[in-house]
């Protein structure tokens, strides 16, 4: 949240959606008074949780990121040039990764790495851990399914964008710092999730 709060974009609105945690998650965010807004909800499934972010959110934009992710301090006046830059309503940014420590780490960065490659293009769905829209291109393609698993509804909603006719930019030059898995059953796992959802 620090990092986010020195950005030099005015005005930001800054969303914490708490889904169900059991650590002092709401304790932080109280301690950043009103400059953060907390919402608390159960649901366990990434796609409730941005959909309640969105659904809080005034603005004309709304950026993406999860809470295993660290973002540079030009995070959001970086991602609002690359959508105008590339003049796109969708803006996938650069992963990296937080450790390369263990083997399944360095083997989730790489396959990242290998899919998006190292230069700006055009993408038909993407990870949504560094990922800005516009608001009203959100709502109206309904937000992110909720009856998707894990790893299934941010492919699912790149997907629907194309479909309604949107172009999302890929561009790697603004990048998140993203905390990868580090065994390998978990990744085992990811991997069978996302060949039974057809990715």
């Amino acid at each position: 949240l620090d990092p986010i709060l020195k950005q030099t974009v005015p005005p930001l609105e800054i969303i914490v959606v708490d889904d169900g945690s059991t650590d002092e998650t709401a304790a932080v965010i109280a301690s950043y008074g009103d400059a953060v807004k907390g919402i608390r909800i159960d649901r366990g499934k990434p796609a409730a949780t941005r959909n309640a972010g969105a659904a809080a959110a005034r603005g004309e934009w709304i950026l993406f990121t999860d809470d295993d992710c660290r973002v540079p301090e030009n995070w959001v006046e970086g991602m609002a040039a690359a959508a105008a830059h590339r003049r796109a309503d969708a803006v996938c940014g650069g992963i990296e990764a937080f450790s390369l420590q263990t083997p399944a780490e360095r083997y989730q960065h790489y396959r990242m790495k290998l899919i998006f490659g190292g230069r700006a293009k055009v993408v038909a769905a993407c990870p949504l851990v560094n990922f800005l829209i516009r608001r009203e291109v959100y709502e109206a393609a309904g937000g992110l399914d909720e009856s998707l698993d894990f790893v299934l509804e941010d492919w699912e909603f790149g997907y629907r964008l194309r479909k309604l006719g949107h172009r999302i930019a890929y561009d790697p030059a603004v990048a998140v710092a993203h905390r990868y898995q580090q065994d390998w059953d978990a990744v085992v796992r990811r991997i069978e999730m996302t060949g039974a959802g057809g990715i």
